[in-house]
């Protein structure tokens, strides 16, 4: 069977990846500003219509699953490199970066990140 040149296979599901760094004032976490709306952000995924792939996805399916993670990059000596999705970020402490997101579920996944940030009650690291 031959595949179309032009064919987007893509999953329903997407991702919310909080970048954070420990600092001796608190946590730090990165927020980045979307480069279409100007809203701020964690790095994720969206709601069904903004995928062309959602055309082959199961009729009733109206959000894409979103599954969250969170990255401990204070040991990271590289500089962060925006894609054409983002034209800004920056880091900041819990209160400013709650603030600034725009999005519900981003809001809920930094406070919890955050709270187990603060109780030292991480889930065990991958790898």
């Amino acid at each position: 069977m031959r595949r179309k040149e032009n064919a987007t296979i893509r999953q329903p599901y997407a991702v919310l990846v909080l970048l954070f760094r420990l600092t001796v004032a608190g946590p730090e976490y990165a927020v980045f500003r979307r480069a279409d709306d100007g809203n701020w952000q964690g790095v994720s995924g969206v709601e069904r219509s903004c995928f062309a792939a959602s055309a082959s996805w199961p009729t009733g399916f109206y959000i894409v699953p979103k599954h969250f993670f969170a990255m401990d990059v204070g040991a990271e000596r590289a500089a962060m490199v925006l894609s054409a999705e983002h034209d800004d970020f920056g880091w900041h402490p819990y209160e400013r970066s709650y603030v600034a997101l725009r999005y519900d579920d981003d809001k809920t996944a930094l406070w919890e990140l955050d709270a187990r940030l603060r109780a030292g009650d991480l889930p065990t690291r991958l790898g």
